[in-house]
């Protein structure tokens, strides 16, 4: 087992030279794993655990939407709480633990002297709450790893840790539904929340082994103008198109989110077993192109994979419409892991291309950001109340068209150049 390890670490860590680096890649990647048995055991079954509470359609349209809500209006105090400290794991530790300690919060839920609709608003409320100590958490752990990690080694450092990443979760998800199926409610999802809690807290074990590297003097000018990066952000003509392309696109995305899990469960009566194995098929064919879908940005440009990536998921809530039965579910799955793959990797890349320098990308980052967050607040509400006044079908139908809208905008106002046209990378 020693052995293991060591060729483990040795593989994962030896091209990084200097030992602070290797240590923290190490970390850093046991870190994530033991985060990614808490995403792969609860990610595809928090909205069947709303319902087992007694969660109606509306409110899953909220279980959706008010944790989005609350990133949104997180993010600015974010980035001010995370730049105060230099040394950020000050930050990091302490919100990390008020968001991870949730998840023991949710076990209890289900023993509450409450009615199931009662509940199930506990359990959204809660969800949406630790959103914010989470929200603050991830943006100092994104400064941290930029502090830590040399520019010319996270490209390599990150790779390999997304793709273990990516079989830890894989792998939970796939024990949590015969999990979930085998032991009788609620002490199925009690058992798969103190699981996930008791990962989060190894996971904060090796957070804290993390070495940050000592507080640089620094000759910064202060912020003057802080809002002069927004404004050159937003008279930026090239970028807003690109980002309302994009916003129509994750209006797409959102609209139909709540569809889901009320097709899965409520419709085709699926077990959780089976909902945890689409899942996985998905997850597995993600780890599996990442490299063709690298191969294919280097050699055609980010925008082209973007938009093919898009083209991909376009069809995806319409062709749900004639599935009446469990077993197109997996070829479906299977296209959207590869287009997740896709969306995933080369959108902030495109980002980056499109944000003209350093001293501004922040700003556009951050409008960006901003307006995907609004989509995932507004829509799945919106979603839900166009179901229960028409049918999922008119959902599923609308979905696919903003897709379609969003990928006509892209054409329209920026063009899909390929790498022989000068596309930045």
């Amino acid at each position: 087992m020693r052995n293991i390890l060591f060729r483990f670490h040795y593989m994962f860590t030896a091209y990084a030279g200097e030992e602070r680096t290797r240590h923290n890649i190490l970390n850093s990647i046991w870190d994530g794993a033991w985060y990614s048995v808490m995403t792969g055991l609860t990610a595809s079954f928090m909205g069947v655990y709303a319902i087992s509470l007694g969660a109606s359609d509306a409110m899953l349209g909220w279980l959706s939407s008010l944790p989005a809500l609350v990133a949104l209006l997180s993010q600015i105090p974010a980035a001010v709480i995370t730049e105060r400290h230099p040394q950020r794991l000050k930050v990091l530790v302490p919100f990390s633990l008020a968001f991870r300690s949730g998840y023991l919060l949710f076990a209890f839920i289900p023993f509450l002297p409450l009615t199931p609709t009662l509940r199930a608003w506990v359990f959204i409320a809660l969800v949406s709450l630790i959103n914010f100590p989470g929200t603050v958490a991830n943006v100092s752990w994104a400064a941290m790893m930029g502090d830590i990690f040399p520019t010319q080694l996270r490209g390599r450092i990150f790779s390999d840790r997304n793709m273990l990443l990516g079989i830890v979760t894989m792998l939970c998800t796939f024990s949590a539904g015969p999990l979930l199926d085998s032991i009788l409610y609620p002490y199925n999802f009690v058992t798969l929340l103190v699981l996930s809690f008791t990962a989060l807290m190894i996971s904060t074990w090796y957070l804290l082994k993390i070495k940050e590297n000592p507080p640089a003097v620094t000759t910064a000018k202060p912020l003057v103008n802080r809002w002069s990066g927004i404004r050159q952000t937003l008279r930026d003509k090239n970028f807003l198109f690109f980002a309302i392309a994009l916003f129509v696109v994750h209006l797409g995305f959102n609209i139909s989110a709540a569809m889901w899990t009320i097709l899965h469960v409520k419709v085709l009566l699926l077990s959780k077993t089976y909902i945890g194995a689409i899942t996985v098929i998905s997850q597995l064919v993600s780890v599996l192109t990442y490299r063709w879908w690298g191969h294919f940005a280097d050699k055609f440009g980010p925008k082209l994979a973007l938009f093919l990536s898009i083209g991909l998921f376009m069809p995806q809530p319409w062709l749900h419409n004639f599935i009446v039965r469990p077993w197109p579910l997996i070829p479906l799955s299977i296209l959207n892991g590869f287009a997740g793959a896709g969306f995933g990797m080369v959108l902030f890349n495109v980002l980056l291309d499109i944000s003209p320098d350093e001293t501004t990308r922040p700003s556009y980052i951050a409008v960006f950001n901003t307006m995907m967050g609004i989509t995932g607040f507004v829509t799945p509400l919106l979603g839900v109340a166009l179901y229960q006044t028409t049918n999922m079908a008119t959902v599923f139908t609308f979905a696919t068209l903003l897709r379609l809208g969003g990928m006509i905008l892209m054409i329209w106002k920026l063009g899909i150049k390929t790498r022989s046209s000068n596309v930045r990378s």
